[in-house]
């Protein structure tokens, strides 16, 4: 069985429910991904996000109630702030910009880049796995 700290838990933000839904259908089949939410809007986002405690965040900018950008500004200051992928089609550099000084950590265009929305999880999953491999082999190595 898995140890849960090897799942990254996800919360996906986005006000349209196709995008959910395909994101969903995406990220169901990644191995050691679980989705642990959806929000629609801002207000239900920062809350799903303190009371979920997700790993990661796949948020768009275009959302009602303040927007991703507002999402983002007050979930990094949340302790254990999670991974922000932002996924959007407001892909100008004035947003990218913007995202990324108040902390995102991914920024993708829906239209030409939705797919690696699943390729960065899958790498934080590796990374995970590997931090656990690493710190059980510094664990036995110290019990010798």
């Amino acid at each position: 069985m898995k140890a849960k700290t090897d799942v990254v838990k996800v919360l996906i933000a986005d006000d349209s429910e196709i995008i959910r839904r395909r994101l969903r259908s995406l990220l169901e089949g990644i191995s050691r991904v679980e989705i642990v939410g959806e929000a629609a809007d801002t207000g239900e986002t920062i809350r799903a996000v303190g009371k979920l405690r997700p790993d990661a965040v796949v948020l768009d900018l275009g959302m009602p109630g303040g927007g991703g950008l507002e999402v983002l500004r007050q979930v990094k200051r949340m302790a254990g702030a999670p991974t922000v992928i932002i996924l959007t089609n407001y892909a100008e550099a004035l947003y990218r910009r913007s995202a990324t000084a108040q902390g995102a950590n991914f920024f993708l265009d829906k239209s030409t880049e939705f797919e690696k929305v699943a390729e960065i999880l899958q790498t934080l999953t590796a990374q995970r796995q590997g931090g656990r491999s690493q710190q059980k082999k510094q664990g036995e190595s110290s019990h010798e």
